[in-house]
């Protein structure tokens, strides 16, 4: 299956999903730079993740949650179920942003708007080519990432969200 097939059939109904042309764009971005390595902050469902794994499956696709809202159980049935092998990782996107080293691509789809800001700033400092913010429109401002994106581009779906790509 293709990530386009995938996305075709999944079910991105679910209020918390992120929208699926975003997800096509940040796939197609993400392929285009061939990257090893791809992180998700705030995986939920698993979609977003496993379209990921479908559009680049030479690259190691770490999957991070809280698992508080969706139990880990049900996005690795779902990864399972897609056959992809997503690292599913049960932490908050803070700590593994911590302890974690650099990735080619994340995709932050965890906390979102003023709050988040610092944490956008740390996962900026471990992206080596593209950083994907979902629920942009939340902060509205230059946040001073350094050095600042090079390129960027928006998707902006039906209920007004944006989701930023920003390239190193």
């Amino acid at each position: 299956m293709t990530h386009e097939e995938y996305i075709a059939a999944a079910d991105w109904s679910d209020l918390y999903s992120t929208d699926p042309g975003a997800v096509r764009a940040i796939c197609m971005a993400a392929a285009s730079v061939s990257p090893a390595t791809i992180l998700e902050l705030g995986s939920h469902r698993g979609l977003s993740a496993a379209a990921l794994s479908l559009a680049c499956p030479w690259a190691t696709v770490v999957a991070v949650d809280l698992g508080d809202e969706v139990p880990p159980e049900v996005r690795i049935a779902h990864y399972d179920a897609v056959g992809v092998p997503v690292v599913d990782v049960q932490c908050s996107s803070a700590d593994y942003l911590a302890s974690s080293g650099e990735f080619d691509v994340m995709f932050h789809d965890s906390i979102h708007g003023e709050a988040a800001i610092d944490e956008y700033r740390a996962a900026w400092a471990k992206t080596r080519k593209i950083l994907a913010i979902h629920d942009w429109e939340q902060v509205n401002r230059d946040i001073g990432l350094d050095p600042p994106p090079r390129e960027q581009i928006a998707h902006i779906d039906a209920r007004g969200r944006i989701t930023a790509i920003l390239w190193k």
